[in-house]
């Protein structure tokens, strides 16, 4: 859904009038298309363009906005990590690191990476433990090459 650039309200259209009937103000001359609403009307397309844009483009829980970062953290060995948790029922982080034959502090630091991409979920588990589960298999984005951004198209 496209936003419009151009919506002023109905008052400053009619403050707009009086001040050319006025003499206050010379006839404006708009080289685009104004829209005028209300401001309850305004207040209404901006949130259904909020909420239709995070539906159509943000799957929930994904959080990519640098594809650099994604590309970097989707290391041969970070796939493989990514294959046990999907495989495995692992309890712990430390049960995962003696798995995977990595060091706990650095997989800890990973699993967070992931996790705030939205890759891998840590759920709370006994005492201060945290168990790695796989959140999606894969997504879609699309990169704008003019601006630089990402935006999610789709997750499974």
């Amino acid at each position: 859904m496209k936003t419009l650039n151009n919506v002023k309200s109905f008052r400053s259209f009619i403050d707009e009038m009086k001040a050319v009937a006025d003499g206050t103000q010379m006839q404006p001359i708009r080289h685009s298309k104004t829209v005028y609403a209300s401001e309850a009307a305004q207040e209404f397309v901006k949130k259904l363009t909020t909420t239709q844009s995070s539906i159509d483009t943000q799957p929930v829980g994904i959080n990519i906005t640098n594809l650099a970062e994604v590309t970097r953290l989707m290391t041969k060995e970070n796939q493989e990590l990514l294959r046990v948790i999907s495989k495995d029922e692992v309890q712990s982080i430390a049960e995962l690191a003696k798995k995977v034959h990595r060091e706990e502090p650095n997989l800890s630091r990973t699993l967070k990476k992931l996790a705030n991409i939205g890759v891998v979920i840590l759920e709370n588990g006994p005492g201060r433990t945290k168990i790695p589960r796989l959140a999606l298999r894969s997504f879609k984005v699309d990169i704008d090459v003019m601006s630089g951004s990402v935006t999610v198209l789709s997750a499974a």
